[in-house]
């Protein structure tokens, strides 16, 4: 463990030249505190472990570490880590392992274990991946069960924004997002304005660049000042009480998927609202997984009334 911090610590300059953290954290060896327990100590458990791992049935080694933290520290580039760390899940191999395979516990597989929920769940996503293959439809040329929905989204913006003639590739989604459009923006308890900056939240929270700039324009479009959005845009709280708890609260149920406190919870009716507040604004959630999603994915041209608002997460 020691001989693994040492090689490390040496290999690494942005650890080894910062030495008035690496003091204040350290053991009384000169092991770096943090960099033992966080980032070391499960490999060295895992060492000690390896021969009752073996011998076990159904062994897994589930390595979980604060990537956001540990990649910033060492100055690693963040998507080569997840090349090696996807990589090299699956099975050990070598010839220790070669009499029972440990089992390495996938991101995928890890996700579905009761209750997990790592930190980076409700850190904001930066790193998008952009699909081209997707056609942009026109009322002619989507599939004959999209033609109804984007016939409705044209009447009701005016013009057809390219992120729905995107969604008519799929009729089922189209339609979805159409039935949850009319829900949304129909007369409720909150305004339009104010659904507008629950949807913008929505949009930078999501880090989905084509919604961000949409619902930009259509919240200055409802009289929101431009301190505003770009208090939203900079992922901080607009100044506005109302509006403020509003943004936090949209912010908190996607970053945190519903799991409301109740200190979260009673904070949100502080400022004016009622319980029934809370489902209209899951209500826009929902809306914005639709559109959010496939903006990342498929991410559509800019319209031109939009570029003047282009965001990048």
């Amino acid at each position: 463990m020691k001989s693994l911090c040492e090689r490390t610590l040496c290999s690494y300059q942005s650890i080894s030249l910062d030495r008035r953290i690496l003091r204040s954290r350290s053991l009384r060896d000169g092991i770096d505190r943090t960099l033992a327990f966080i980032y070391l100590s499960h490999f060295s458990l895992t060492h000690q472990l390896l021969d009752v791992l073996k011998a076990s049935r159904r062994s897994r080694v589930i390595t979980v570490a604060e990537a956001p933290g540990f990649l910033k520290k060492l100055k690693i580039d963040s998507q080569s880590y997840q090349q090696r760390t996807f990589a090299s899940s699956g099975h050990l191999r070598g010839d220790r392992c070669a009499s029972r395979p440990i089992q390495h516990e996938t991101v995928a597989e890890r996700d579905r274990l009761p209750g997990y929920r790592s930190k980076e769940d409700h850190m904001p996503i930066t790193t998008e991946n952009h699909v081209s293959n997707y056609p942009i439809h026109t009322i002619a040329s989507a599939p004959e069960k999209s033609k109804p929905a984007l016939e409705w989204l044209q009447k009701a913006f005016g013009v057809l924004p390219n992120l729905p003639a995107v969604i008519a590739n799929s009729p089922k989604l189209v339609n979805s997002l159409v039935g949850t459009f009319q829900q949304v923006h129909s007369p409720g308890l909150l305004t339009e304005a104010e659904n507008q900056i629950v949807l913008l939240t929505d949009a930078v929270t999501n880090s989905c660049n084509y919604a961000v700039a949409f619902h930009t324009a259509l919240a200055l479009q409802q009289g929101i000042s431009s301190e505003e959005t770009d208090a939203i845009r900079n992922r901080r709280l607009p100044a506005d009480k109302r509006h403020a708890a509003l943004s936090a609260l949209a912010k908190t149920l996607i970053e945190k998927r519903g799991h409301l406190s109740e200190q979260e919870f009673d904070s949100f009716l502080a400022a004016g609202f009622t319980q029934e507040h809370v489902f209209e604004v899951i209500a826009m959630v929902s809306a914005s997984t639709i559109t959010n999603y496939v903006g990342t994915i498929a991410s559509p041209t800019l319209d031109e009334p939009f570029q003047p608002y282009a965001w990048q997460g």
